[in-house]
């Protein structure tokens, strides 16, 4: 359990405490007596606790929630999103996105990092997959009349006709259309 505590302009103590555990469990299905082994998967057990003067006001144990965010209505002033009853300023907010932070990574296993770092590059992987056969069907792709690929708004229109005339304006096949913004954004993903 770690805390962060610290003192309001008028005077209450504020006392956050935490822990955080993140482990890699089996994840076993019961299909009507079968038992069916999913393979490992994240289990999470959090605990985010607020005291004022020593009392408990509210918790939050879910780490999605663990994290500042702005009140609308107090512009300047942030709180925890899954803590409802303190705000604070954005120096404060600085020090507890850190403290939340460190209690997660520290009750992180190995394990847990390994499988989150594998899951990552096989992400990053197929997003270059995915960009390099848009930039591959973009040179085979139907395009204006002069040549250039269409904008997302001429191939919406250009889909439409397609779909009145060829399917009478019912379902069917309509071809797909790489368009300008498609091959921009795979550029940008080939990019990085």
């Amino acid at each position: 359990m770690k805390t962060y505590q610290w003192t309001t302009d008028s005077g209450k103590t504020i006392e956050l405490r935490a822990r955080c555990v993140v482990t890699m469990a089996d994840d076993i299905r019961d299909l009507d007596g079968d038992k069916l082994d999913m393979g490992r998967k994240q289990s999470t057990e959090a605990m985010l606790e607020m005291f004022v003067d020593g009392i408990k006001t509210d918790s939050c144990w879910n780490t999605a929630f663990w994290r500042t965010i702005s009140i609308t209505k107090m512009p300047g002033y942030k709180k925890i999103w899954g803590i409802e009853k303190v705000a604070f300023t954005d120096d404060r907010a600085v020090e507890i996105d850190a403290f939340l932070k460190s209690v997660i990574a520290e009750g992180t296993e190995p394990a847990v990092v390994e499988t989150q770092t594998a899951d990552a590059e096989a992400d990053k992987a197929e997003k270059i997959e995915s960009a390099k056969s848009v930039i591959t069907e973009s040179k085979t792709t139907i395009c204006n009349p002069d040549g250039t690929l269409m904008t997302r708004a001429q191939a919406s229109a250009w889909k439409h006709r397609y779909n009145q005339i060829n399917n009478e304006g019912g379902e069917g096949f309509v071809p797909v259309i790489v368009t300008v913004e498609d091959v921009a954004l795979a550029n940008s993903i080939l990019g990085q």
